[in-house]
């Protein structure tokens, strides 16, 4: 008999653990978008409309989302889909890390077994789903890579038992401290801008609700269709707040060819009928407010820098700190605007999103320029020209002060007008034959007293 309490958690090789964490990552995900398709297939099957929809054509749509969630465009009549939905690809990333959580050896072969095996699922999805070009062939492979190295890496190489970085990894040891903290820095940039854009589009969001109520309103859906509505709304929403961060950045963003939307000017255009484009900004900031949008860009710069600042304390350090940073801001907001950007249809909607490079130079030219100004305040070098400079300007006030006051003691004091003088009134004289006692007194004096 064997005891099942004492067999070895590890009997199982480590890249099958690997592979079966990719399945359950693929499947889950996969279930997740497939099965409210079909849902609603089923729930719509009765209309006139769809009398011609078979439920694997649900299978297939629920897949092309799936799809193109890893980053693989989409061909319809047509008409090519790029524009990626990043709440599902966040749902896939989540997907592979609870998977590889629960199931996967914390080693570099199932890490890599786990990576092969969703790139590989990714690629016959496209196959088995008609999306066989090879533009999808290539990004199904590169998605499948990128969705699973995100939530299985994380998974694998943050826990306590993580496997022994390889050598390599030493060398990014000799990279300076300047650089890799104005990397992080960079990053956390970023990260503060995307915060304020998230608190900007539930702005929008609140003084849009009637314009995006007409749009529910118009579409008249209910049940399984409202669902499925709101599920590709919420899968919409990080893309909406990462179009806001080319919005405060300046540049903005478009929603279909001829439209604009920036703090200086807005161009409004016919857009798709969904809810969560109501809530688009309708005006433009008054005055000068637009500056608003850039100068809490340089102040997120410059907050990241000061989380850095013990790494510069010499000007060179500065100067490498500041450049890491906005090469980092610019390199990041460039990559999340591209991925939040495409296409969404024919026509005027092949254009959607910000421009990729622009807003990208602008973001990463605005963190640095705040990251120089904080940095360069807190340098202790201006610190000690500060304290040397307010020092002079007492010894200069106190030296003045002394010299005003020998000054006035120097200066004789007016004299101060008193009472006029009087004369003196001479006393009457005396009668004849009176003695007057005070006047035998004195003229006595010490004869008298002898």
């Amino acid at each position: 008999m064997i005891d099942d309490a004492t067999t070895s958690e590890h009997d199982t090789a480590p890249w099958v653990t690997g592979v079966l964490a990719a399945l359950q990552a693929a499947v889950l995900s996969l279930a997740v978008v497939v099965l409210p398709a079909v849902a609603v297939f089923v729930a719509t099957s009765a209309s006139p409309g769809n009398a011609s929809t078979s439920w694997p054509a649900a299978v297939v749509t629920g897949a092309g989302l799936w799809l193109l969630a890893h980053g693989v465009p989409l061909v319809t009549a047509g008409a090519v889909v790029s524009i990626v939905p990043i709440g599902l690809t966040a749902l896939t990333v989540l997907a592979c890390y609870a998977s590889a959580r629960r199931t996967a050896q914390r080693t570099w072969s199932a890490l890599g077994a786990a990576v092969g095996t969703y790139a590989l699922v990714t690629v016959l999805v496209v196959l088995l789903a008609g999306f066989a070009g090879l533009a999808q062939l290539g990004s199904a492979l590169l998605g499948g890579v990128a969705v699973a190295g995100l939530g299985v890496g994380a998974a694998v190489l943050t826990t306590s038992d993580r496997p022994d970085l390889p050598r390599w990894w030493d060398a990014l040891e000799r990279v300076p401290a300047a650089v890799r903290l104005g990397a992080r820095a960079g990053m956390a940039a970023v990260a503060m801008v995307v915060l304020v854009a998230s608190l900007l589009v539930l702005a929008w969001v609140f003084m849009g609700r009637s314009r995006s109520m007409d749009v529910v309103t118009a579409l008249d859906v209910s049940g399984f269709d409202a669902a499925a509505l709101a599920l590709g709304q919420s899968s919409l929403v990080p893309n909406v707040v990462l179009w806001a961060v080319a919005w405060i950045a300046g540049p903005g963003f478009a929603v279909g060819s001829g439209s604009h939307f920036a703090p200086t000017d807005v161009v409004m255009g016919p857009m798709p009928v969904f809810p969560i484009l109501g809530a688009m900004p309708a005006e433009s900031l008054p005055g000068a407010f637009w500056l608003l949008g850039p100068a809490v860009v340089a102040v997120a710069g410059g907050i990241a820098g000061l989380v850095v600042r013990r790494a510069a304390q010499r000007w060179r350090d500065v100067g490498l700190v500041v450049l890491t940073v906005g090469l980092t801001a610019a390199g990041l907001t460039a990559l999340l605007t591209d991925v939040a950007g495409g296409s969404a249809g024919p026509g005027r909607m092949a254009e959607i999103g910000g421009e990729p490079f622009v807003v990208g130079i602008v973001v990463g030219g605005e963190a640095a320029a705040g990251a120089l100004v904080f940095l360069a305040l807190a340098h202790p070098a201006t610190r000690r020209a500060v304290v040397a400079g307010w020092r002079r300007l007492r010894r200069a006030g106190g030296a003045e002060g002394t010299q005003e006051a020998a000054e006035r003691e120097a200066t004789p004091a007016p004299p101060v007008p008193g009472p006029p003088a009087t004369a003196p009134v001479p006393s009457p004289p005396s009668p004849a034959g009176v003695h007057d006692p005070a006047a035998a007194d004195t003229s006595e004096g010490p004869a008298g007293a002898r």
